[in-house]
This record gives structure tokens, C-alpha cells and sequence, in this order.
């Protein structure tokens, strides 16, 4: 896992988000750094296919970092992957009320699929 350290520990990191779709590519997320240890262990879990456990350091990463867009965005995409689609929209709601164009196309993608 590549990681990209944006500036010295109290500043923001960007640290690679595969989106559930294209689990290969690499995106970053602009996190604040007592909210990185917990989203670095999100993205071990997730990709060791422990959703529930990504879920729970998804939501700790939140208490650390609750403006960050794409945190719920990311926690939203666990949500989706377990199915759970009432849970996915509702974080998804959060990440856009933070600004994230992602997650208005994600829920419009949900809309689509249900539809």
C-alpha cells in the first residue's frame, strides 16, 4: 500500500481510497493525522475482506476527523459492499453534506440499481 504523507504530523495526509468499484486504483483522501492510524487499519481491513471491522475504524476515524467528506464517503462504500444499502445511503447523505460530488453519485447510483 502506498502511502503519501502531504505534510509534517499535524497537517493533512493523503493516503491511497480504492473505490468499491475499482478496488485496483488508487485515490487519495485528505485526513487529519490523529484520524490516520484508524483509516490506514480501515484500509487493511477492508482489503483483507473484514468489512465489519473496516466499518468500526471507519466510525472511529470519523470521531477524530468529523468535517472529512470522504471518510463517511468510505464508510458509506463498506456499508454498500455489505449490502446494507439504508446504511450506505445515509452515510453517503453525510459525505455530500460535506461537499462530496462522490457521494451524490453514488447515491444516484443506488437510485438507479433499486429503480
Amino acid at each position: 500500500m502506498t502511502l503519501w504523507l502531504l505534510a509534517a504530523c499535524v497537517k493533512p495526509v493523503a493516503l491511497p481510497a480504492p473505490p468499491p468499484s475499482a478496488p485496483s486504483e488508487v485515490r487519495p483522501v485528505r485526513i487529519s493525522h490523529v484520524a490516520r492510524e484508524h483509516v490506514m487499519r480501515a484500509y487493511m481491513q477492508q482489503e483483507s475482506g473484514q468489512l465489519e471491522e473496516a466499518a468500526a475504524s471507519w466510525k472511529r476515524a470519523i470521531l477524530f476527523d468529523p468535517e472529512s467528506a470522504e471518510l463517511y464517503l468510505r464508510l458509506g462504500s463498506v456499508r454498500e459492499q455489505l449490502g446494507e444499502i439504508d446504511a450506505a445511503r445515509s452515510w453517503y447523505e453525510e459525505a455530500a453534506a460535506r461537499g462530496s460530488e462522490e457521494a451524490v453519485q453514488r447515491m444516484q447510483a443506488l437510485d438507479r440499481d433499486l429503480g
